[in-house]
């Protein structure tokens, strides 16, 4: 039988699966299940748009301490504890080893730089770089700048002197991120490294048999760059998301290619997950048809392709209809088999295997810590609440032998860790960071009590360059002001603003740049949550007593006759402001007297007071007839989860001045776009109107047409306006 002929029979059988199980798909489709948190609501657009990432986690109701501690473990139990598989070698080497295999493999060493680069080890990162390099990175001949795919880590021998495509899609992934987190200049050209795989990749020939690591012709990645393997593929090792990056950051003259071998990566997961279970095979033809033989089902390998769709979902959602889809099938099939008892190896319909791969020492399946995480990344695509069983089955499972005494603290441990940073939204993105040179560093003025001090995006785009500041006496807190406060007076006093962050998190670092931006424009900008370091994420949850703390610490400032804000702040002026949690915070602190007006940032009073997650203020709508000076609600449109509570606050506020403001950006808001994004711009109008009387700036908002609803995207509702005691000009 011929190849064509060959995959006309397969194409068939395909059919006759599918319609042997039409039956089951009608079942599991048709029924979701009961939880007290409702059905899933995925995002609408990705991370590179809108610089938010889902922490899951906190969504299900997990407290943020408790998510930062389960990461941390992960990480421990990897890379520091007993059962580790990171082993350092002289001052300024290490590995990652598969313990069971014996070996170290380009996929562990580059799965350990990708963890490394994202959870910010710097050290971690080069010394396993410089491992690599010395070991198993080809310096000459045809493989030059390709790596052996196994490494005999006691004696540095190369086992096989052949590469595995994936291992080179993420050593030039992380080595981008390395350039971009941590700058070419502090031991290791990060971005050079880079190039040079890939200038390497785009040099061979075909000589002595060695090729793109890419298949040119079909634009996908192989699954060797040499020999027969270069004519198939692995199903797990399409990660288009990795592509998209390479478009952005690899800079070599081949944007277009990759960002279409993104697309193509996409098309070829529709044609290789099974259209009603969504499971794959571990080797498959350029078509996605299974490739005959062994790894023609679903095994080990293939347990990396839900997570590696939730990546390109969560990052980029260029295919989110189909990703949905995907997630919603996987589930609804590993649901049907049990979702505390599906096993980790399946024909592609769904049946038993007839063959059961082996493990190391073992031959049987098992409810595999490394399936049941994949499986529970997929719930960021989710859209039914039995998708949140999922994340309480990755939540509640441990790394730790199987009944049966089979331990893999390696694969399963990476794949658990990968997806507890998806799930928490600890897995991203890494842009360029901006960079403080020595002089303008060398020009912070760390006053009085402060502490520490950092300039973020040059101190935003106002009159006042501003900083992000650490007070001793308010170390609870995050201050952003002016660098020169000197400018500050009786004629010109700085407005006070406390700010609470997103899911009522501990800390402000979700929102810098916003912050930052406002601050720049003559404010005193107090955050809930100690300063954020750099790359610093988390922090615990807040209360919101934390913004009437800030307004106390604030007025007691401008009276301290040896404070620096001495006579400086305008207390007369106060704003309580906030995002998603941190906007319910705002709520029920507003009612103070002393507040001038408040901002609600992605957010609005449930409709059910215990309907929120675990920390969120329990507010009834009744609360609203507490406010006493005008509001501004900031939504993300329809597709912001807290558009319905906010446009239905906005419609019982009859009494104060009440203005809405939606831009279809979804829940994340523009917080981390460059100065906030429109965000920004919006919020600083409003805050430049009310709090310092800025009649240029309150045209955004009076007249009619106000000035914002001529502004492209933008969408607004206004009422009470006629009551002028509350508005400095209407």
């Amino acid at each position: 039988m011929d190849k064509q002929e060959r995959k006309s029979q397969m194409g068939h059988l395909m059919s006759l699966t599918v319609c042997a199980v039409c039956y089951f798909s009608v079942a599991v489709m048709a029924d979701d299940v009961d939880d007290p948190r409702g059905k899933m609501t995925p995002w609408d657009k990705g991370a590179w748009e809108t610089g938010q990432y889902r922490n899951v986690f906190l969504e299900a109701g997990y407290k943020q301490e408790d998510i930062d501690a389960k990461l941390a473990k992960a990480y421990e139990d990897l890379f520091e504890g007993p059962n580790r598989v990171y082993f350092e070698v002289g001052e300024d080497m290490a590995y990652v080893s598969d313990l069971k295999n014996q070996d170290a493999r380009s996929e562990g060493l580059s799965y350990g730089m990708m963890a490394a680069v994202q959870l910010d080890k710097k050290e971690v990162f080069d010394r396993l770089w410089r491992w690599t390099v010395k070991y198993m990175q080809h310096q000459d001949g045809p493989r030059e700048g390709y790596f052996a795919w196994s490494v005999n880590p006691e004696t540095g021998r190369k086992n096989s002197q052949g590469s595995a495509s994936d291992g080179e899609l993420y050593f030039i992934t992380a080595l981008l991120f390395a350039s971009n987190r941590w700058g070419n200049d502090t031991g290791i050209d990060y971005y050079a490294e880079a190039r040079r795989i890939l200038d390497a990749m785009w040099s061979k020939d075909g000589t002595a048999g060695v090729r793109n690591i890419i298949n040119t012709e079909h634009k996908m990645i192989t699954f060797v760059p040499e020999g027969r393997g270069y004519n198939w593929t692995d199903p797990s090792y399409h990660v288009p998301a990795f592509f998209e990056i390479w478009a952005e950051y690899a800079k070599d003259g081949r944007e277009d290619f990759y960002r279409e071998c993104a697309d193509v990566a996409r098309a070829f997961l529709h044609k290789a997950c099974h259209p009603v279970t969504g499971l794959t095979p571990d080797y498959a033809e350029y078509d996605g048809s299974p490739l005959p033989g062994r790894m023609s089902e679903f095994g080990f390998d293939s347990w990396r392709v839900p997570m590696n769709i939730a990546m390109d979902y969560s990052w980029f959602a260029k295919d989110k209809n189909w990703q949905i889809d995907y997630g919603r099938r996987l589930h609804d099939f590993l649901y049907s088999q049990g979702v505390n008892t599906f096993v980790d190896q399946y024909s592609l319909d769904g049946s038993p295997r007839e063959r059961i791969m082996r493990a190391p020492g073992y031959r049987s399946v098992r409810h595999s810590l490394g399936f049941v995480s994949t499986a529970a990344a997929a719930s960021i695509m989710g859209t039914q609440a039995k998708s949140w069983k999922f994340v309480d089955g990755i939540w509640n499972a441990k790394l730790e032998p199987y009944e049966d005494g089979y331990f893999d603290p390696y694969y399963d441990g990476f794949l658990y860790l990968f997806s507890l940073m998806h799930l928490s939204g600890n897995y991203r993105i890494i842009k360029p960071a901006e960079v403080v040179h020595n002089d303008a560093a060398a020009d912070l003025q760390i006053i009085g009590t402060e502490t520490a001090s950092r300039t973020v995006e040059g101190g935003g785009t106002g009159p006042y360059k501003a900083i992000m500041v650490s007070d001793s006496s308010l170390a609870t807190h995050t201050v952003f002001r002016p660098q020169d406060l000197d400018v500050f007076g009786q004629s010109n006093k700085l407005p006070i603003i406390a700010w609470g962050n997103g899911a009522c998190a501990n800390s402000p670092w979700e929102h810098v740049n916003f912050l930052s931006e406002v601050a720049s424009h003559g404010f005193l900008v107090i955050a809930i949550g100690p300063m954020p370091q750099e790359g610093q994420r988390g922090g615990g949850r807040s209360v919101s007593s934390q913004l009437i703390d800030a307004i106390d610490w604030s007025i007691a400032q401008n009276s301290d006759p040896t404070s620096p804000y001495y006579n400086k702040i305008d207390t007369t002026k106060i704003s309580v402001s906030g995002m998603s949690c941190g906007g319910l915070q705002a709520l029920e602190v507003a009612p103070d007297p002393r507040i001038t007006t408040a901002i609600v940032c992605n957010s609005g009073i449930l409709p059910n007071r215990s309907g929120g997650m675990p920390g969120m203020p329990a507010l009834e709508k009744n609360q609203l007839e507490k406010l006493h000076s005008p509001v501004l609600y900031l939504l993300g449109g329809p597709s912001d989860i807290a558009y319905s509570n906010g446009m239905d606050d906005f419609q019982r506020i009859n009494h104060v001045p009440v203005f809405a403001a939606n831009l279809d950006v979804g829940h994340g808001g523009t917080y981390r776009q460059p100065h906030g994004g429109e965000f920004a711009v919006v919020a600083t109008a409003w805050y430049r109107w009310l709090l310092k009387g800025d009649e240029e700036a309150g045209k955004m908002f009076t007249g009619r047409p106000c000035g914002l609803s001529q502004r492209p995207g933008w969408v607004v509702e206004k009422k009470n306006f006629d009551q002028s005691r509350f508005l400095p000009d209407e």
